[in-house]
Parts: structure tokens; sequence; C-alpha cells
């Protein structure tokens, strides 16, 4: 199905826009803006209109290439939010529901997984072990290539749970692995497919994609970057198999129809991306601030949902300020960015004398 819907003034094609924010902004990112180092490239959209966009820093440090608005970056755990509007959109058609337990969906689980519904793994509520943990426990190095069929067989080899589900919110990757699966046998098709036909192609978001597999080739692709001890750069290695926990790349421009979407509902049902704000819920009373795939942190007086990225060399962040339609995207090929923290010091430079001061211990979880 095609819908019309109007996209925000974005700057595919161009290289910088400049506003009145920028030279504040530009102060935040002074350690990247040099040659032969790692940065990223960032906009910020105020009421539909880009009001700041620069690339800082380089994009392949080893050929000096700088970031352009279709340079793609593994968004990592942004995609956490993507999978959960495909599950609110499955349970919409009745192929699922939030509160379906996931053993209705994969039986094969140990016994535990009659008691742990969808939203309780989607909402990091469910108890279950974080199989990347328990490897790294084990003695297996994060850069051990691991592929999806090996972590279902280890998910399915699972005897317990951390906790009884609501009890405790505890951050988990396989719970998004898990629900993967899920999608995958009621579509009959790979998330990748999924995410193609429902989001990408309706927004035109041709730059993006579920990537799983780290050694392919993606000539548009940012290289990852960290830090060793003598500050020198090395690449980013992960070896776990990229999936609906982490797994889609994206660019800026992509980002931007997304972000227009969250202002106008794009070409999906009235209310769909609203629908992801379900905080999860603890059986003492206690209302999280993780929502389906989306954290809703107030800050400085004002409401925030968005959710971070983090993988070996990237760091990356997606935000709205919905109460003054501000939105911040940051996409950052090196490790030590504090992606959160920069998209939360750029609605404090946009809010201006609006904004409450700093509190002095800030809530919530930081992913």
């Amino acid at each position: 199905m095609s819908v019309a819907f109007k996209l925000a003034p974005d700057s595919a094609g161009k290289g910088e826009v400049r506003g009145s924010y920028s030279e504040a902004i530009d102060r935040l990112f002074a350690a990247w803006d040099r040659p032969r180092t790692p940065g990223g490239i960032i906009a910020v959209v105020k009421d539909g209109n880009v009001v700041h966009q620069r690339a800082y820093g380089e994009a392949v440090i080893e050929h000096g290439i700088k970031a352009t608005p279709t340079t793609r970056y593994r968004l990592a755990s942004v995609t956490k939010h993507f999978l959960c509007t495909v599950v609110l959109m499955l349970q919409d058609e009745g192929k699922l529901k939030l509160d379906d337990k996931i053993a209705k969906h994969i039986p094969e689980l140990k016994p535990w997984a009659k008691q742990v519904s969808i939203r309780q793994m989607l909402t990091m509520t469910s108890g279950v072990r974080d199989l990347g943990e328990s490897m790294t426990v084990s003695g297996s190095m994060t850069t051990t290539q691991v592929r999806a069929e090996q972590l279902m067989a280890l998910s399915c080899r699972l005897e317990t749970l951390n906790f009884p589900p609501s009890r405790q919110v505890s951050y988990c990757n396989t719970n998004y692995r898990l629900v993967q699966v899920a999608i995958e046998r009621k579509e009959k098709a790979s998330l990748g497919e999924v995410l193609q036909r429902r989001i990408f192609g309706p927004l035109g978001m041709t730059h993006s994609r579920l990537a799983e597999d780290q050694t392919e080739v993606d000539m548009e692709m940012a290289t990852g970057y960290w830090f060793d001890s003598a500050g020198n750069p090395r690449r980013g290695v992960y070896g776990m198999n990229y999936s609906g926990s982490g797994g889609i790349v994206s660019c800026l421009e992509d980002m931007l129809k997304w972000n227009q979407a969250w202002r106008d509902g794009g070409p999906f049902r009235k209310g769909l991306l609203q629908d992801l704000l379900q905080p999860g819920k603890l059986t003492n009373g206690r209302v999280l601030d993780y929502n389906l795939g989306l954290t809703t942190v107030p800050y400085r007086g004002f409401k925030t949902l968005g959710h971070g990225g983090s993988l070996p060399g990237f760091k990356i962040h997606f935000m709205r300020f919905p109460e003054i339609d501000l939105g911040i995207v940051i996409l950052s090929n090196r490790e030590d960015t504090m992606a959160y923290q920069l998209s939360r010091q750029i609605g404090g430079i946009v809010l201006g004398d609006r904004a409450k001061p700093v509190p002095k211990t800030p809530s919530g979880i930081e992913r």
C-alpha cells in the first residue's frame, strides 16, 4: 500500500546546514573536527526543518573520506524500536499479541517460556538471560564469530530465568533476538524482508536495511573505531550475529525520514508510533522509563523519547523532544562518543532559557 505523506525539508544531497544553533553545537564536537579523526554526522530538526546538519571528522580515516547524508552507520540498539513497530503492526493484524507468551511462537524453548510474554521481553522485564553476557562470563571473546542458528540453539538450552517476570528490569538483547524469530515465523520471511516491506519501503528509506553479517562488504558504510591506551584508533570488531536487537544500518537522510514519520504519522495506522510508548511495569507497581524499544526520560523540564545504540566502533542516538517538535540524530563511528549526553546537550541549546537547571543525578536507562 502506498500512502503519500509530507517529508521534512531535509538536506538530502547537501553536506551541511547552518542555523542559529550551529556555533554552540559545533563546540560540542570540536574534538572531532580535524583530518584523520573518526567522528560522525548529526542533524537537528526543529518544526520539520533541518536547522543544523554537519559531518565532523571522517567516516573512513584510512582514506580521508568524510561522511555524507547517505553514509551508512550501524544503528545498534536503535534497531529495537523498529522491531517493536513491526510487532504492533502484526498485533493490529491479529497475527500475534504483546501479551502472548513467547512459548506460543517458539515452543521448543524450555518451560520458562510459558511464563514470559512478548511485552515483558520488549520492555526488558522478562528475566531472560542475556546470551552475550553469558558467553563473556564463560570466557568467549566478543569478537568470536557466532551465527544466528548457534544463538538460537543456545537460547533453547537456557534452563531458567534470572528472576521471575516483571520483578526487575534488566537490559537483555536475547529478548529481541527471540521476538525476531517469532516475527519471522508468523511472516514466513526474514526480518530484513519484513522491515523493507513494512517500514523502509513505505517511508522511502532507500539506504536502510537489516545487515546481520558484519563480513559483508558495504561501500557506503562508515568504519567504526575505538582508541587504544596510547590513543591510536583501532577498527571495531563484533563477532555475534547482528539481529533484531541491533542489526539495522541506516544513514542520516533516512533517519530524517523516520523523524518525520514521528511528526506526521507517516504512511502507517494513525497513532501506531505513539503506541510504542507503553512503559514496562513491575509487580511492585513501579512504572519504568523503558517502553517498547524506547526510553522516555524527562530532561530539564521537557519530555523526551528515544534510544541509543552501541557497538564496537559505533555510538548512535535518536531523540525527540515532542513538546517542542525537536528531533536529534547522532550517527558516530567512534566508540568513545557519549551520544546520549550529547543529544541532551543539543536539546539544552535549543531550549535555551526555557530549560530548567541540569539535574544533579540523571535518571533512566542509558543505552
